[in-house]
């Protein structure tokens, strides 16, 4: 979010028009931490450990699958786990793996 908001106000900037945009970013620039710790926090039971940089590049696939066992993929990178929301897990599979056409295609 520190490099992301930036580049974005950027963005704006140069495409003009964008006043009351640029001003709710410059507003929310300062609490992106907290919204952001605050989405990922788990809810009720829905707390797991996840792995939160799971993405097709940390799944390792053998290359001759055998239905008969259960360790045909295996996850790497485990250095950044924490207790969250499974579901933050798969919405960064996806949005980060799938190609934007294909997403849109099955919204």
């Amino acid at each position: 979010m520190e490099q992301g908001l930036p580049h974005l106000s950027k963005f704006l900037q140069q495409k003009g028009n964008y006043e009351a945009e640029l001003e709710i970013l410059e507003q929310l620039r300062p609490k992106t931490k907290i919204l952001i710790e605050n989405l990922l926090q788990p809810i009720g039971s829905m707390g797991v450990i996840s792995h939160t940089d799971f993405w097709c590049n940390n799944l390792l696939f053998k290359e001759e699958f055998d239905d008969r066992r259960n360790d045909n993929c295996t996850i790497l990178d485990w250095q950044m786990i924490t207790y969250s929301r499974p579901t933050n897990d798969i919405a960064l599979l996806i949005t980060s793996s799938l190609p934007s056409n294909l997403r849109r295609q099955h919204a």
